[in-house]
Order: structure tokens, then sequence, then C-alpha cells
């Protein structure tokens, strides 16, 4: 390039400006998106003491025989309202039984319960598989 001409994007130059004000924009614009998108419905932000990750509504139970008969599964049931446990939906589609407790608990609980299930030799053969109803961080 000779001397006294200029390129676009040229440190120093008005296009270089341009560029860096249009990446400036684009960044505001992605941050802003981004926080919106991570909003609760109510708006407000969850404080920086909320732990997602570690917090269950309850279980999801798969089952491999659909309809369970709850005749079967009662051993199964009692278990699972002993631990506080109700039934809150029921998939046909994926024959799996989504088990709440009144409010979120530890993330370990629900997992110690899906173990304590999977171990006891009346219930073990009664279900697929069992795991926490996790909640979710936002992204």
């Amino acid at each position: 390039m000779s001397r006294g001409r200029s390129t676009s994007g040229e440190p120093g130059t008005p296009a270089a400006g341009t560029g860096r004000r249009f990446c400036t924009a684009a960044l505001l614009l992605a941050l802003s998106v981004a926080s919106c998108a991570a909003a609760p419905a109510g708006g407000n932000l969850p404080g920086p003491d909320t732990h997602y990750e570690d917090r269950a509504m309850g279980v999801i139970i798969t089952f491999g025989k659909w309809p369970p008969d709850e005749e079967e599964i009662a051993p199964l049931l009692r278990t699972l309202h002993g631990a506080g446990l109700r039934v809150t939906d029921r998939f046909k589609r994926f024959r799996v039984w989504i088990f709440s407790w009144e409010e979120p608990r530890e993330g370990s609980r629900a997992e110690e319960l899906c173990d304590e299930l999977a171990l006891d030799g009346q219930t073990a053969s009664l279900f697929e598989s069992c795991e926490p109803d996790s909640l979710l961080h936002p992204a």
C-alpha cells in the first residue's frame, strides 16, 4: 500500500471507528438478548445464592409395561408416598409417571430415593428407570 492512502479498517481511519462501533453495538445487543432470555416470567432474576443444579421437584419413573398395574406397583407407590411424593403427571407416550413434592428438595434426596428403589428387591423390577426431576439452570 502506498503512503498517504488508507484502506477501510486500518487503524486511525474513519472506517476503523465504524467497525469498532458496530462490534460494540453487536456485543451490547447480544448481552441484552441473553439477559432477557434468562429472566424468569416475573422479570425478577434469581439471586446469586440460588442453586438450581442441586434442587429437585421430585422423581421421574419410567415403566417397561404400560399401563402399570397399580396393584403390582403398590410397593413402589408406598415408598414414594412415604417420601412425600405424589403423582402429578402421567405420559402414556413415554410410559412415564412424574412424582412431585410440595416444595423443591435437595437433588441428592431425589437421587438417594432412586437408588433406594433400584436396590430394593420389592421395587427394583417394577420400573425401568428412575431419575430426579431437577430444576434446570437458566441459560
